[in-house]
């Protein structure tokens, strides 16, 4: 599973100096953020007052007493903390570690566990149109009908061209999904569509609480349109460090204050308006209660998943959830640009969240660009003033110059974006799979045989293989639309008209490639047909090699099927066909090879590593402390230790050689009892 780290770009002197703040740190592998190991004060707290709620506090406050004293007792701690610490300036903490989901191949290649967060885009295919695709072709993506729309929808309104086909009456720039899954009823409708899938086990109370409310929706038009507050943030994943990126956040508390939710939801298209909080009369009142409602849940969940100052200085990560999903559509090739579209979606309690896009056109190249919004339970806090106090004694001990630091902390609820994914997708018609081919003779039949062509019904991924040079431009095509990690793709056969590529040569065949010189017809009935039947002429009692191709209607290829080796084999008084399939000679396996020093290997004999318990350094001794000068290794008539040997190496076929002058030292490390 990925991993972030975000933590604030941190400017609180008194963490940097104790080794409590992240800070990125240059590694073998990477830069990574780490805890320094600093301590440049003794801290000690003293008392805390809890969670208290003083006037105009809606989440409350944490007031606490710490003693700071210098580690180093020559440093004055008037100067040590005036340069460290700055009062009545805000401080921020979201430090936060979050699972981040994989692709969905990565995850089952891996064999990681089902509840492993991961995600998948992909093209969904139903069936064909292609006056359909005539018609959206001259749309603009966000004119094209969405499933999202309570317009009802048949199967007849994009395969009837006497009909109207349906189209978006509605702005849809912004879409805010319904929670829950789009029922697949009304998916199947639509010939095609991508389906952007994450699957992420996480706690929703927070979602939960808006849906009670109500306000699920309109509170989502609220976020994606409130004003924000910038936060400065250090970011690793994947073993790289963003520093100091500016991100802008939502802060719950301040928002709750400066108005809150918004008064419609207008520039968003949302089709479950019932739900929705509705301007009117009774407005003001309904809203007042709702964010009443709101504000105590608030409260209450600042209480829950407050960290003391205590807990962060302990290096304590935050509590945070899983809010929602903003997914940006671009209809390039790059994700450059303004995006086309941009759908919101809040996170669902079950853990699969989908966003199934119908705006699409075949054969366009789309970016999909997905952020997690999540909600960070964090502290903004302040050191507030200072007491010094100098060397005093106390009965038999004695109190080193010391300070006392009051904080204010406060929980900090933000909802934060992070860049989950960005995939790129071309809407394809996945190629068929290879096809089903039967050979037929007549008995008489002195030069013909009749070959029989089907589909081969259903789905499977398997590899491509290439025959002809316009099967490379295919398969980049294929690659941006596969699921599968490595030469993997999706092969799928659709109920049409059947396009048939066929290759026959005479020759056996050394390689698949060699066919692309060979190819002998590409046919299909006359007639509406899935099937078609090919004569050919053969020279009878000579064998033939052939294999078939399907073409769905867009041109793409299936894979070749096996290499048929074909006779017609003629007597007196009968003709029949012998079929059997024919494999390619591997060619002949190169003696294998390895690097010389993969083999080459020198260490010492046993006799010289064992421990001599008889050697004249141990005679008479209680302990083995000061000896270790004296002691050696071995019990070899010949030491090897202090001495230099030479090793020949002499090819035996090039006659070669390679000497290696190797010297063996016994390396003693004294312990402070040597000593």
């Amino acid at each position: 599973m990925a991993k972030v780290i975000m933590t604030e770009s941190n400017t609180d002197g008194l963490l940097l100096a104790t080794g409590r703040a992240m800070t990125p740190v240059e590694g073998p592998s990477g830069t990574s953020l780490r805890f320094k190991d600093l301590d440049n004060f003794n801290v000690e707290f003293l008392q805390s007052s809890g969670i208290t709620y003083p006037d105009g506090e809606i989440l409350g406050i944490e007031e606490i007493k710490i003693k700071l004293t210098a580690t180093d007792n020559s440093a004055n701690i008037r100067d040590l903390i005036t340069s460290t610490i700055q009062f009545d300036v805000d401080n921020h903490d979201h430090y936060s570690i979050i699972n981040t989901p994989l692709p969905l191949a990565q995850v089952e290649t891996v064999n990681l566990n089902k509840t492993a967060a991961s995600y998948d885009v992909y093209t969904k295919f139903n069936y064909l149109s292609s006056e359909y695709d005539e018609f959206v072709s001259e749309l603009e993506d966000s004119d094209i009908s969405t499933a999202y729309s309570a317009t009802p929808i048949s199967k007849q309104d994009f395969i009837n061209p006497r009909r109207a086909f349906p189209i978006s009456t509605q702005e849809t720039k912004k879409v805010i999904v319904p929670s829950g899954r789009t029922p697949s009823e009304k998916l199947d409708k639509f010939p095609f569509y991508n389906e952007v899938k994450i699957t992420n086990k996480t706690k929703s109370e927070f979602g939960r609480l808006l849906k009670d409310l109500k306000i699920s929706q309109l509170f989502l038009a609220s976020y994606v349109d409130s004003p924000k507050t910038s936060l400065r943030f250090n970011v690793e994943e994947n073993n790289r460090v963003n520093g100091a990126t500016e991100i802008q956040v939502l802060d719950l508390s301040s928002w709750i204050t400066s108005g809150g939710l918004l008064d419609s939801t207008s520039g968003f298209f949302i089709s479950e308006r019932d739900r929705l909080y509705s301007p009117g009369s009774r407005s003001d009142i309904i809203k007042n209660l709702r964010m009443s409602a709101f504000a105590g849940f608030l409260r209450r969940y600042a209480s829950d998943y407050f960290r003391t100052f205590e807990e962060i200085y302990s290096k304590k990560s935050c509590y945070f959830e899983d809010y929602a999903l903003s997914i940006e559509k671009y209809n390039n090739t790059s994700g450059g640009g303004s995006p086309s579209q941009i759908f919101y979606k809040p996170s669902t309690a079950d853990g699969t969240t989908t966003v199934s896009d119908t705006q699409i056109k075949y054969g366009n190249t789309y970016v999909y660009k997905c952020k997690t919004h999540y909600i960070v339970v964090g502290n903004s806090y302040r050191y507030v003033n200072v007491s010094y106090h100098d060397f005093t004694s106390q009965g038999n001990s004695s109190v080193p110059p010391h300070a006392l630091v009051t904080i204010i902390n406060k929980p900090q609820i933000i909802i934060i974006p992070v860049d989950t994914f960005t995939e790129k997708i071309v809407t394809i018609q996945p190629p068929s799979i290879f096809p089903q081919v039967n050979f037929i003779t007549q008995n008489n039949s002195k030069n013909q045989v009749e070959i029989y062509l089907s589909p081969t019904k259903g789905h499977q991924y398997a590899k491509f293989d290439i025959i002809m040079p316009s099967d490379r431009q295919q398969l980049s095509l294929m690659e941006l639309n596969k699921r599968r990690r490595g030469d993997i793709y999706r092969f799928e056969t659709m109920r049409e008209d059947g396009l048939f590529q066929i290759f026959k040569m005479k020759e056996p065949p050394k390689s698949l490639s060699e066919f692309a010189n060979f190819k002998l017809s590409e046919i299909r009935m006359p007639y509406e047909s899935q099937d078609a039947i090919f004569k050919d002429k053969v020279e009878a009692n000579t064998k033939y090699f052939y294999i078939f191709r399907r073409v769905n209607s867009k041109g793409l290829v299936s894979n070749p099927t096996i290499i048929y080796q074909v006779e017609l084999l003629i007597d007196a008084d009968e003709s029949k066909v012998i079929v059997e399939e024919y494999k390619i000679p591997e060619p002949p396996k190169n003696r294998d090879f390895h690097k010389f020093q993969s083999l080459f290997q020198i260490v010492p004999a046993m006799e010289q590593v064992f421990f001599n318990n008889e050697q004249t350094a141990l005679f008479g001794r209680s302990t083995l402390a000061g000896s270790l000068d004296e002691l050696g290794l071995g019990v070899a008539e010949k030491s090897i230790w202090g001495r230099t040997l030479k090793f020949r190496i002499k090819s035996t076929t090039s006659g070669k050689i390679i000497d290696y002058n190797v010297s063996f030292v016994l390396t003693k490390e004294k312990t402070e009892e040597d000593f």
